[in-house]
């Protein structure tokens, strides 16, 4: 049953069965399917708001009810912050994406929000970037740099286990092993939160393996970072090849911002 929670976010997670990376079983495990993609769902959805110096809780409760998702306020992340759980929410949307009712409904408050351990979690941008907050993903990425766009649809992704988890046993890290890799990973850390990445101190991690003849980058981030990354690999996927080829067998070049920026 769905619910909200105004207190602290549990830091353990365990660690789930490591999933098949066999081309044909790119399916979310059942039961993180369920609620994360129940969220995701309602992250598109369109509300209606009228709030009014309603407390935290209040707006907590409201999304709850009205998507059918579990809700969580990181009171202890606010505490840190000094911010309560009653906060008053002032936002009037309509027929607005919850994803971007959110955006607004937190843009002067110092909160953000992220899905993590299968909840929708208010909290602080500093807990959100939290190494324990991480979600790590596998994207089979082959067909980008080798063989052209893959079908539309599904998103090509799975989640195998929770925060910065380890790569599975049969996965052998390939590191800087094909140039067009290098030039996928240059594309996302680039031009997705840039300062976020290990390599310039953030939280964030990209690698590329091979596992069982499947080409793929295994990516801990945050949940929004993520789900940026999903939107990228979306739209490549939808460029379509050269008519004379038939085949898209690189990437584009990706321009290097001027120093200083």
């Amino acid at each position: 049953m769905s619910h909200v929670t105004c207190g602290g976010v549990a830091v353990a997670l365990s660690l789930v069965a490591v999933v098949s990376m066999q081309a044909e079983e790119r399916q979310v495990p059942a039961k993180a399917a369920g609620a994360t993609s129940r969220i995701e769902r309602a992250l598109e959805q369109p509300v209606r708001w009228n709030f009014r110096e309603s407390p935290l809780s209040t707006v907590a409760s409201s999304i709850r009810e009205q998507m059918g998702i579990h809700v969580q306020v990181n009171q202890s992340a606010l505490d840190d912050m000094g911010i309560d759980c009653d906060l008053p929410v002032t936002v009037t949307v309509t027929d607005l994406p919850l994803a971007s009712a959110l955006e607004l409904a937190f843009l002067d408050s110092g909160l953000t929000w992220t899905v993590w351990n299968e909840a929708l979690v208010i909290t602080t941008p500093e807990k959100a970037a939290d190494l324990e907050m991480l979600v790590t993903r596998v994207y089979p990425v082959g067909d980008l740099v080798l063989h052209g766009p893959g079908p539309v649809g599904t998103p090509r992704w799975m989640l195998w286990s929770g925060h910065g988890g380890v790569p599975p046993p049969q996965a052998k890290a390939l590191p800087g092993s094909d140039a067009n890799f290098d030039r996928l990973i240059e594309m996302i850390t680039s031009t997705i939160s840039p300062t976020s990445w290990g390599d310039v101190g953030g939280p964030g991690s990209i690698e590329y393996y091979k596992v069982n003849d499947e080409e793929v980058l295994i990516i801990s981030h945050t949940y929004r970072v993520q789900r940026a990354i999903e939107r990228l690999f979306s739209d490549l996927r939808a460029i379509k090849p050269h008519a004379t080829s038939g085949v898209t067998n690189d990437l584009p070049r990706v321009q290097q911002a001027p120093s200083g920026r």
